[in-house]
């Protein structure tokens, strides 16, 4: 089976960082591609080299040309499962493999696109949105990868297409056993990797953190990453 990802570009992010991971532990045993519509980014350099990464060199913003560029990759690569990322070609995918043989599914990895305040703003995105959901017919499936993830899908865009909630998986090494519970005395680090951005919720992490700190004492939290 041949898979195609589609992704913006690999910069280095959270959702980026699961795509070089997902793609590379299933190259084991399926054909997979990566396709950075804009850019390659700092993580290609993770990719197994064994899994080739296209570019198609979209320029920013809207461009006409990826729908024919991404359909002309497909063609050429035989894919049979197109798995795009993100909400941000969600229509131009559609567009591309429209009446075209091959299952395309999408995973949402984080919340929809923001707009800016204002009339024109409204519009524009009820107009992507009345047009989603007509896109989304093309779709075997939506994937979230939170529950929030996939009641924010159901209720506010609703749309005509099974959606379900795969929680993003994460690689422990070789030998190493996760802590299940603290006990009085343990001295335990707790670290939040994310950027300083509401969305991320360091709020949460802060508050629950505090009542771990406030029951054994002996615990520090570290939050990393810039905004």
């Amino acid at each position: 089976m041949r898979v195609l990802h589609v992704v913006d570009s690999l910069e280095f992010g959270g959702a980026e960082k699961v795509i070089v991971d997902l793609a590379n532990a299933a190259s084991q045993r399926l054909d997979v591609a990566i396709c950075c519509v804009r850019r390659p980014g700092e993580l290609a350099s993770q990719v197994d080299p064994a899994i080739p990464v296209f570019c198609l060199n979209a320029r920013e913003g809207n461009d006409p040309a990826v729908p024919l560029k991404l359909r002309k990759l497909v063609r050429q690569r035989g894919a049979d499962v197109v798995h795009l990322h993100n909400w941000g070609l969600f229509l131009e995918t559609a567009l591309a493999l429209l009446w075209y043989p091959v299952v395309l599914l999408q995973t949402v990895h984080g919340p929809y696109l923001q707009y800016a305040p204002g009339w024109r703003s409204r519009v524009k995105r009820f107009a992507r949105r009345w047009c989603e959901r007509l896109a989304s017919r093309r779709y075997e499936v939506v994937v979230g990868v939170a529950a929030s993830v996939e009641t924010y899908i159901r209720n506010e865009m609703k749309l005509p297409v099974r959606v379900i909630t795969i929680h993003n998986g994460i690689g422990l090494e070789s030998g190493s056993e996760p802590r299940t519970g603290l006990a009085d005395g343990d001295s335990v680090t707790f670290i939040s990797v994310a950027r300083l951005a509401a969305v991320k919720n360091q709020q949460l992490m802060l508050r629950a953190f505090h009542r771990v700190h406030g029951k054994y004492g002996n615990t520090r939290l570290w939050l990393v990453g810039d905004g």
